[in-house]
């Protein structure tokens, strides 16, 4: 099993579909958000756990919800403020689509 110093790889990975597709919204203001899609499942996975060691707070709560339709993990800071929204799409078990938002002005948004 291949894992990182934040996370595990092949788990991650054993998720996506083969033509998996993310797209980053930081708003030029989320150092470290993908200005374009990222797409394969290889490139996804790896992304995915770069950005979320930068974009994880200490003291992070994450909870499950659906955000614009879909289903979505909000992450919050210690003082309860959206840190980020990671929202999928999946086909057949398999995530084909992920929307990553750290925009702060669109987070304001977030309940």
């Amino acid at each position: 099993m291949a894992s990182t110093a934040e996370g595990d790889l092949d788990g991650l990975t054993s998720l996506l579909a083969e033509e998996a597709t993310m797209w980053a919204d930081g708003g030029g203001k989320a150092r470290g958000a993908a200005t374009r899609p990222v797409h394969g499942r290889e490139a996804v996975a790896r992304f995915l756990i770069g950005v979320a060691a930068r974009f994880t707070p200490l003291d992070a709560q994450a909870s499950i919800t659906e955000v614009n339709g879909r289903p979505a993990l909000v992450v919050r800071d210690a003082q309860a403020a959206p840190a980020f929204v990671v929202a999928i799409e999946a086909v057949h078990g398999k995530i084909q689509k992920i929307w990553a938002m750290a925009n702060p002005d669109k987070l304001q948004r977030v309940g």
